[in-house]
């Protein structure tokens, strides 16, 4: 068995050949939308405003992710906080920053220069820069217009300013100054707009992107889309300059806390370092004391190693009394307050946990300045430094409390000692306590003193956590709009318009304009399509065997015999419509003439008494006819008239009564029609449509064969939905016959009928001779 494959080019090439005939013959108006569209984007691309776009890489020292270069200031014991590469890209976007880097170039007051169509900045062309004492005061101005005077002034609705001096204008505090960097001295027509800085941020923020470049990255890409190049690129170097400030200055900030810290208690050693030394110098001197031996030496170098333990414990008290202060004082709502070094604690958890809550709380007004307090990023936080407060003092009270028990051991000792001293001269014990208490001092002095040092270092090593990697630069080209994307757009939407417009017009429609329209809503065969021609082309004013008609009526005839019921045994055809003015008489007439140029002789019968058109056409209109034979006063002899054509006859409607309805249920019609299938080889009846009268049930019921025209374009759906009840069914071996088929599109008449199956016959006249050129196409059903 064989088993048939279509062939995929086969299925491409007959989509195509579906394509092209479904919609070329509206090549015009796809032409004329086209044509709309393109200009449509040819306006857009004049008027609209061109947006170039700049582009800025930096690395962001993230902790997590890369090198951490904050080792200076662990070692110093200074909290230091650390960066995450999501919380700087928030910052970079930060309102904050942007309306810094707008108040830095003054975009607040933008220069514009008048030109055709529309104006354009004057960022790098103005040849004035405009200053505002007060940016956030200034009175919002559109299409100030100015000129220069000279060079030393500037004219404003004829009022002179002078040039580089703070003057009063109606719009505010400003100060003019001349673009040093301009090399056009062109005279043009310019003006300028004032702006509120919170508006130019809002537009910044609304065409700045910052992202990182990847989950594992600290790469982080800036773009700024603006309508000036050299604009964007100078906001996105300011940006990226006002943010490295920002976090130098936040480091500074933290150091000089520290130092300060450092610096409060130097000055309180320093005066108790000058009293005891004084001290000293007067007990000398009272006493008469020089050397106080070797065992004197030996006790003050153990006294002074116990007292020096018991200074640290105290020193440590000390700050444990001053961290527990700021955590009981201090609050987040006012920004991180000076923060108490953790100097001379030994405990590394406190140290920690000191650092973790300072970060917290530099992480908390971050987020507050940069998202506002009520951004659901901030509860995270605050929970956070409520968690680390009470471990914070519960570590601190733990270690007081050591650091008290160590005390009063150390206390003990010193009992200890003084019963030694009390054994030792009362002069020499009095030195001792002094030396002690001034070795004590002297280094705590020298270890204040060195960490001061530490901590100027690394102010002036501060540098900032952002480092540029590619600057700024901006494209060569607008990337809005894209011509290509304009025109592109444009193309798609005309053909999608011309497209849906013509689907639209024929899905919409509630005539028949398809052979497949029939084919879906009726189970009655259609025999074949007849093609809407002219009157001058028809068979009875040709009477060609070549014509266009001619061929159409020859494969209407062979349709027929293709549907398994041979010709020669479909003598009597009833040729009928739903409703009238569907052309069932001029099917009726060619279809005749067209037998009878086939050699066959045929006469046609007009039984539609009602609307006789058949008998005007064959010139036999009030010559008697089948009215006369059926009321008995003529015969078959006198009724049946000569035509123009050869083997063609016809009997006309005739002059009967208006009661002649009822003598066609009579005998008597069968017998003319079995008396004229015997003189004939066929019989051609034309009867009144079904719709409103019966007559073509009754009379079906003679004939072999029905044929039911539908009119392209004319004839309703809903009536040919109607062709499966059972009235239709009354009718004998019924075929559709699709006539008037016209051809589709703007031009009609040169791609095919294009609403059904068939061929096409395209003729030529020429120097007064007939020269036929026939071309057969198949058609695709079209649904």
């Amino acid at each position: 068995m064989q088993i048939n494959k279509k062939n995929p080019e086969t299925k491409e090439t007959n989509l195509v050949s579906s394509l092209m005939f479904r919609f070329l013959p509206y090549w015009p108006l796809f032409i004329l939308l086209m044509l709309l569209c393109l200009s449509g984007a040819w306006l857009y691309l004049r008027y609209a405003t061109p947006m170039y776009e700049a582009d800025a890489t930096v690395l962001i020292k993230d902790e997590k992710k890369g090198a951490d270069e904050s080792d200076m200031m662990e070692a110093l014991n200074i909290p230091f906080g650390k960066k995450i590469v999501e919380n700087e890209t928030e910052v970079l976007r930060s309102r904050k920053l942007i309306n810094e880097v707008v108040n830095k170039l003054h975009l607040y007051a933008q220069v514009f220069e008048e030109k055709n169509p529309k104006a354009v900045p004057a960022y790098t062309t103005s040849p004035v820069i405009i200053h505002a004492i007060n940016p956030e005061a200034l009175v919002e101005a559109d299409k100030v217009y100015f000129s220069l005077k000279k060079s030393d002034s500037i004219i404003i609705n004829n009022k002179a300013y002078p040039l580089n001096r703070w003057v009063t204008t109606p719009y505010g505090e400003l100060k003019f100054e001349p673009n040093s960097a301009l090399t056009n001295k062109e005279t043009r027509l310019l003006f300028f707009q004032l702006y509120n800085p919170q508006q130019v941020t809002s537009s910044i923020l609304a065409n700045l992107k910052v992202e990182s470049a990847g989950k594992l990255s600290t790469v982080v890409n800036l773009s700024l889309r603006d309508q000036v190049p050299a604009r964007a690129e100078d906001v996105l170097n300011e940006l990226i300059a006002a943010y490295n400030q920002s976090s130098i200055d936040d480091k500074n900030i933290l150091a000089i806390n520290t130092l300060s810290f450092i610096d409060n208690r130097l000055k309180t050693i320093e005066k108790e370092l000058d009293s005891i030394e004084g001290h000293i110098q007067k007990y000398r001197s009272d006493k008469g004391v020089v050397d106080l031996g070797e065992q004197g030496k030996h006790f003050l170098e153990s006294v002074g190693d116990n007292d020096r333990k018991l200074s640290e414990v105290n020193i440590q008290l000390a700050v444990l009394d001053q961290v527990e202060h700021y955590l009981n004082s201090n609050s987040q709502e006012n920004g991180p307050a000076i923060i108490p070094s953790s100097l001379g604690l030994t405990d590394p958890t406190l140290n920690q946990l000191m650092e973790k809550l300072y970060q917290a709380e530099i992480e908390y007004q971050k987020l507050r300045t940069t998202t506002g307090g009520k951004n659901p990023l901030i509860e995270p936080v605050l929970n956070e430094i409520g968690e680390l407060r009470p471990r914070i003092l519960e570590n601190v009270r733990s270690q007081r409390a050591n650091l008290l028990v160590s005390k009063n051991n150390l206390a003990s000792t010193n009992s200890s000692y003084n019963s030694v001293l009390n054994s030792l001269p009362q002069r020499e014990r009095e030195l001792t306590e002094i030396s002690r208490q001034h070795t004590v001092k002297s280094s705590v002095y020298s270890f204040l003193l060195e960490k001061r040092e530490q901590t100027a270092m690394s102010i002036s090593s501060t540098t900032a956590d952002l480092k540029v990697v590619d600057g700024a630069v901006s494209s060569t080209d607008p990337v809005s709009p894209k011509k290509p994307f304009a025109y592109m757009i444009a193309i798609f939407a005309a053909l999608g318009l011309s497209i849906g417009g013509v689907s639209a017009r024929e899905l919409l429609s509630n005539k028949v304009l398809f052979r497949s329209d029939i084919e879906s809503i009726t189970k009655v065969p259609v025999a074949a399509e007849i093609v809407n021609t002219k009157k001058k082309d028809s068979l009875i004013n040709t009477s060609s065997k070549v014509s266009f008609a001619a061929e159409q009526f020859r494969q209407l005839r062979t349709a027929i015999g293709l549907n398994h019921i041979p010709l020669q045994n479909s003598k009597k055809i009833l040729v009928t419509s739903s409703i009238a003015g569907e052309g069932k008489s001029y099917i009726c007439s060619n279809l005749a003439i067209s037998l009878a140029l086939a050699s066959k002789k045929v006469v046609a019968v007009d039984l539609d008494i009602r609307s006789p058109k058949l008998s005007s056409m064959f010139n036999v209109s009030g010559k008697p006819g089948l009215a006369e034979f059926l009321e008995g006063k003529k015969g078959l002899d006198d009724i049946v008239c000569t035509t123009n054509y050869p083997n063609l006859y016809a009997i006309g409607a005739g002059n009967g009564a208006e009661d002649l309805r009822d003598l066609l249920l009579s005998s008597k019609l069968n017998d003319l029609l079995n008396r004229l299938i015997t003189q004939f080889d066929y019989v051609i009846m034309d009867t009144a449509p079904i719709e409103p009268v019966t007559d073509a049930h009754v009379l079906s019921k003679y004939c072999d064969i029905t044929l039911l025209i539908v009119r392209h374009s004319y004839t309703p759906k809903s009536i040919v939905q109607l062709f499966d009840n059972k009235n239709i069914q009354l009718l004998k071996n019924p075929y559709i016959v699709f006539n008037a088929v016209r051809p589709r599109g703007i031009f009609k008449g040169k791609y095919g009928y294009g609403y059904g199956y068939g061929y096409q016959s395209v003729y030529h006249e020429k120097k007064g001779k007939k020269s036929k050129k026939k071309k057969f196409q198949s058609l695709v059903e079209q649904n």
